[in-house]
């Protein structure tokens, strides 16, 4: 049973506030990226890394996927074609 990429894409970026829940501490490359995005289109922080998360997982480069990866602050596990995010005591 496969789970197709498009599909994936979808259900990281309905879980993107819980993702990364605290703005404060992502690497300052991914903090850049949000703010720029905030300066230009006049949006607060959080609204900012919405768009800018919708537009690195539909629209990004391999880069801008990798860096959105490496600040994601949850353990997340792939069952039955569904995300979830693996709590403490699931380990």
């Amino acid at each position: 049973m496969f789970a197709r990429e498009s599909d994936i894409i979808d259900q990281l970026y309905e879980m993107r506030d819980e993702l990364v829940p605290n703005l404060a501490i992502v690497e300052p490359g991914l903090r850049k990226a949000i703010s720029k995005v905030a300066d230009i289109s006049s949006l607060s922080e959080g609204e900012a890394f919405r768009n800018y998360t919708k537009y690195v997982l539909y629209h990004g480069t391999k880069f801008e996927k990798t860096q959105l990866v490496r600040n994601v602050a949850l353990k997340l596990t792939l069952h039955d074609r569904k995300i979830k995010i693996q709590n403490e005591r699931n380990n």
